[in-house]
């Protein structure tokens, strides 16, 4: 069962679409892909990050005691009950959130 959704070749850019002129941090940039069994490349809405300050940068907020052999951190997440893409979005920020802190989520 293929998906016969094409891909789209522009560049995500927000809603207001401004032209890439008025975009410059997007030059080399490549649309975001998920990497997935089936092909659904076309749900991705974010770009890939691009140059060495995007593929490098470290948070602020993660802690490095856990890779020399710290305490592992958790964080966990239960979704409320309310629609579908409340739950999506507070889904993605606490992936986000996890991801900064440098926790392992846990999910339900």
């Amino acid at each position: 069962q293929g998906n016969d959704v094409e891909s789209p070749s522009l560049l995500a850019r927000g809603v207001a679409g401004l032209p890439m002129s008025l975009t410059p941090a997007l030059i080399g940039a490549q649309r975001g892909t998920l990497h997935c069994d089936e092909s659904v490349d076309y749900l991705a809405y974010w770009n890939e990050p691009q140059g060495t300050f995007d593929q490098e940068f470290k948070s602020p907020f993660a802690d490095d005691d856990t890779k020399d052999g710290g305490t592992t951190k958790y964080l966990t997440f239960e979704p409320d009950g309310g629609g579908w893409n409340n739950i999506r979005m507070n889904m993605e920020i606490i992936f986000v959130l996890a991801s900064v802190t440098g926790r392992t989520l846990v999910l339900p």
